[in-house]
């Protein structure tokens, strides 16, 4: 069943609902259970500009929400999905096997592997340890264990959704996790004795559908547009952010039917750190398409577990990286109305 927002007429449907393929919707793969990108979903839904600009053009969004980043690759195949938020390992997924474009960033932060004690990454060798398989903080497991010589063999991997994780770890079935946030800021919030044993750089991607991009540039950039409005909107004052995670927390406990174990504040202190402070965004930098580069090293991993085709090439993945939209909107800020703010309660 889809919510209407009377103050905020910007569609968000629950899980499940239709997609409206061909049609004139943005349907938008968002995921309440992971930050900071719970932040700007919410704060998009919540956006008037977005809808006014939208409704002019003939178009309306839907958002439709998932546990983890993978679940959305074949719905953006399918055309059912226009516009997703992925990490850096779904991201290159999507791009090789789909007609996507990677079009801004929208964090820079890092996956965490969390132990339930002080522990050396050598001493996971026989643990248990909670993964999200072919995800980026999958990926950051096999960095840290590979830096002490292990591999994933010599672990016990238990595939979980992430937001299991901090419970699992507590509960004694698992011993170590590896995953985004905030799962690693519950877990070492809720027990002092959890360590935080590695961290790894990791990225969330705004990506969109290419022919859609293409048949429709000024929908689309007005879409990118409600993304740097958000970021501004949040910088802009503490009751700004305070606002949007009140959303982003309500938001996460419909759809996980439970009450959120993260705090207001500490919603708002890892979107400060990993969305607000980092320099430049929401542009996509340019330096992500580099051959040999973190993101082609990704590319090889997946290739290596089966989860890409080995034919894909990395001039493939890299040709789907295309900054200039987000430029476009941000070269214009009256035209797309950047730091004009209009949310609704």
């Amino acid at each position: 069943m889809a919510i209407y927002f009377s103050l905020a007429p910007v569609l968000a449907s629950a899980e499940g609902a239709a997609f409206d393929v061909g049609g004139k919707v943005i349907d938008f793969g968002v995921q309440p259970m992971a930050y900071p990108i719970a932040m700007f979903s919410e704060v998009i839904k919540h956006d008037r500009i977005l809808f006014d600009q939208l409704t002019k053009a003939g178009w309306s969004m839907r958002q439709h929400p998932y546990f983890k980043g993978n679940d959305m690759i074949e719905q953006l195949g399918e055309d059912k999905l226009e516009a997703s938020m992925l990490g850096d390992m779904p991201t290159i997924n999507a791009v090789a096997r789909h007609d996507l474009l990677v079009v801004g960033l929208l964090k820079h932060t890092f996956s965490s592997i969390v132990t339930n004690r002080f522990m050396s990454l050598a001493e996971l060798k026989g643990k248990k340890v909670g993964n999200g398989y072919g995800s980026t903080a999958h990926y950051t497991l096999l960095e840290g264990l590979s830096t002490v010589g292990l591999s994933e063999k010599d672990v016990r991997l238990v595939d979980m959704n992430v937001n299991d994780m901090p419970a699992a770890l507590e509960s004694g079935k698992i011993d170590a996790f590896s995953a985004w946030e905030p799962a690693p800021t519950i877990a070492l919030s809720k027990n002092p004795g959890n360590f935080l044993a590695y961290r790894g750089v990791s990225n969330t991607y705004l990506l969109f559908n290419a022919g859609l991009a293409q048949r429709q540039p000024e929908v689309a950039r007005q879409f990118l547009a409600a993304f740097a409005r958000a970021l501004y909107w949040m910088k802009k004052n503490p009751d700004n952010l305070r606002q949007a995670a009140q959303w982003a927390l309500q938001a996460s406990q419909e759809f996980a039917k439970k009450p959120s174990s993260l705090t207001i504040e500490q919603a708002m202190e890892i979107t400060k750190r990993e969305t607000l402070d980092v320099p430049g965004a929401p542009m996509l930098p340019k330096s992500e398409a580099k051959p040999g580069g973190r993101m082609a090293m990704q590319l090889s991993f997946l290739k290596h577990f089966g989860n890409i085709p080995a034919s894909v090439s990395w001039e493939r993945v890299s040709s789907s990286f295309a900054p200039q939209l987000m430029e476009d909107v941000l070269r214009q800020p009256a035209k797309y109305r950047i730091h004009n703010f209009d949310y609704g309660q």
